[in-house]
């Protein structure tokens, strides 16, 4: 993708993606809260009530956060359609999106049923109402546009993701509703590999070429990985639903899904590899992590096949969350945010009849050295989670205090930048 490619001219007002970026790390920070009150006992089983908040935290709370507010941004300049009253959409979206995720970890906490019911209908409306305008925005896009194909497939994984979250969140309250066998583990592989993996892919088609410079991806690959993952992945669910005594079937849908990672993660790194720009770059950094801990996460899941370690299942989860998206989104926060307000500034300027102002360039918006702070203290914060898992007495602690600081490192460099951008606008009216 080319700069030019941009409908710059299209862009949202700021706070439309902006409040869903500074929320972010605060759901990361209650994360590492929930995780150093609860202590090392939480990672002796998947469904600790405390670990099921704190992952919820994570996923709800700062994946689906930027994701929501990313897509807000991308939709209009990536790919030329506009969401109809966007300011309102947002703080509709973003209002019930934040009540939801609280009463979600609220209810495991405390054991509330009524918190349950009350998370499932608040974000039900949130998540149903973002992907149904979503999907009904991207119908008037380009067609053929890659960034349009890759994000429709991964809200229709996003979709199924949602239902299966809302039944159960309403399953601990009403005791009538069934849960279908495996139905936790389909709703985990939906949001993970389906809605977050997804999206990063289709998201990395454009931002890795752009700002690192590297050749495109293959034009095969951007077109139909996506929809191949995505088909491979109702495979997979229809297997666990109607033949969960066929093991070879299951493993060979979930071997399919985990080649396509890979794949993806080999030409990202190759790309990378051909980058022609040679300056030192934090995202590049981050981008090396995230690939690593997603093969990480594919040797982990090919292990627990054989069923050698119970822990396996929650390294998984570490590395897949953490390691992969964490990582991965943290990345392109610091080109996205950065460009973000440049954008604003410059179209503010030129509102006024100016043809340049004062504007600060993207490294000093966010200071290099302060994102590079952030990206030292998440690698220590991913190894300590990591050794978390299976000494959980000596490093639970620790990497949840690690995961509080990242994400005020975090939040302060997101913030710093949108001060710089109050700080010029007052200038400008002064």
């Amino acid at each position: 993708m080319k700069a030019a490619a941009l409908s710059l001219a299209q862009t949202p007002p700021l706070s439309v993606p902006y409040r869903f970026f500074l929320t972010a790390p605060l759901f990361a920070v209650a994360c590492g809260v929930t995780l150093f009150w609860a202590g090392p006992d939480v990672l002796s089983s998947r469904w600790h009530p405390a670990l099921l908040a704190a992952t919820h935290l994570l996923t709800l709370g700062f994946l689906t956060m930027v994701m929501a507010g990313a897509l807000q941004q991308l939709t209009p300049v990536l790919m030329g359609v506009q969401i109809s009253y966007p300011l309102s959409f947002s703080t509709v979206i973003h209002l019930l999106l934040v009540a939801g995720t609280l009463a979600l970890t609220a209810g495991w906490l405390w054991q509330k049923t009524a918190l349950f019911t009350l998370a499932g209908v608040l974000l039900g409306l949130a998540l149903t109402g973002f992907i149904l305008v979503l999907l009904v925005t991207l119908r008037k896009a380009r067609s053929g546009h890659t960034t349009v194909r890759s994000t429709t497939v991964a809200l229709l994984a996003f979709a199924v993701t949602v239902v299966l979250g809302v039944y159960l969140a309403l399953g601990y309250s009403w005791n009538g509703l069934e849960r279908l066998p495996g139905m936790t583990d389909q709703h985990m592989t939906w949001g993970l590999v389906g809605w977050v993996s997804l999206l990063i892919m289709g998201v990395a088609y454009q931002v890795i070429p752009m700002f690192q410079i590297t050749p495109d991806y293959p034009g095969p690959m951007m077109r139909w990985l996506a929809i191949l993952m995505f088909l491979l992945l109702s495979c997979w669910s229809l297997v666990q639903i109607f033949f969960p005594q066929t093991i070879w079937l299951s493993h060979l849908a979930g071997g399919l899904l985990a080649s396509g990672l890979v794949f993806f993660l080999l030409v990202s790194m190759n790309l990378l590899s051909r980058r022609r720009r040679y300056i030192p770059d934090v995202t590049l950094n981050f981008w090396r992590v995230s690939l690593s801990s997603l093969l990480l996460v594919v040797i982990a899941w090919g292990l627990s096949l054989t069923g050698t370690h119970d822990q396996l299942e929650i390294f998984f989860g570490v590395l897949m969350i953490t390691g992969f998206s964490m990582s991965a989104i943290s990345g392109m926060l610091y080109k996205i945010a950065p460009f973000l307000i440049w954008l604003h500034l410059n179209n503010y300027i030129q509102g006024r009849g100016h043809t340049r102002g004062n504007i600060p360039n993207m490294k000093q918006v966010i200071p290099e050295r302060h994102a590079r702070l952030h990206f030292r203290a998440h690698c220590l914060m991913l190894l300590l989670f990591i050794l978390a898992v299976f000494w959980p007495d000596y490093f639970l602690r620790p990497a949840a205090l690690l995961l509080i600081i990242t994400a005020g490192i975090l939040w302060n460099n997101l913030y710093s930048g949108f001060r710089l951008y109050k700080h010029i606008i007052r200038n400008q009216e002064a």
